[in-house]
């Protein structure tokens, strides 16, 4: 058997209405079908079913302890476009959701301006690198884990950024390389 695509997830509710309205007036997501105890919405190409399902409420230090430390089975998580993620975290805000985090976590398009990622930190490693990149403001942009066959890839699609790494063995390597796709390479001390 080949699945073709997902064609919806469920979440339990306390209460139908109330769930219902926060995703369709705070998220935007339009009501296919009402279905007894359950709402189906639509969520791009995928669906929500929302499930009416009484339990005890939690405790607030339960509470608490769920929004401090969010994930395991039950979170969401949610992707906007990058001009639209303040209006989200506002509008979330505006609305009581408790977040237990927001953050961007971006992946650049080809050809991000210079602009929006000015540096990088590298972290070589064997097999799986890491990449953290900050905005003009030393804002972090960009977390991101690449295989070493992704490397060139990756930076080839950027404006050209200052890219520092730790010195090393590799490192010279691959600021080589770097510096060949019009970066500039700073290795820094152990």
């Amino acid at each position: 058997m080949k699945l073709q695509r997902l064609d919806h997830f469920g979440i339990e509710v306390a209460d139908l209405v109330r769930a219902e309205r926060f995703y369709t007036e705070v998220l935007g997501l339009e009501v296919v079908a009402h279905l007894g105890h359950q709402t189906l919405l639509q969520c791009g190409d995928q669906n929500l079913a929302l499930f009416e399902f009484h339990r005890e409420a939690l405790s607030s230090g339960d509470r608490r302890n769920r929004i401090e430390r969010p994930l395991g089975k039950g979170h969401h998580a949610f992707r906007v476009s990058r001009t639209d993620f303040e209006a989200a975290r506002e509008s979330l805000t505006a609305a009581g959701v408790e977040c237990a985090k927001m953050e961007v976590l971006l992946t650049p398009q080809q050809g991000t301006p210079m602009s929006e990622i000015t540096v990088i930190g590298l972290d070589l490693a064997k097999h799986v690198f890491q990449v953290h990149g900050a905005d003009p403001d030393g804002r972090p942009v960009l977390r991101k884990r690449l295989r070493r066959r992704q490397v060139l890839e990756f930076f080839a699609s950027l404006s050209p950024c200052l890219i520092g790494m730790e010195a090393c063995a590799g490192s010279h390597y691959w600021g080589r390389e770097l510096q060949a796709l019009g970066h500039e390479v700073r290795l820094i001390s152990p």
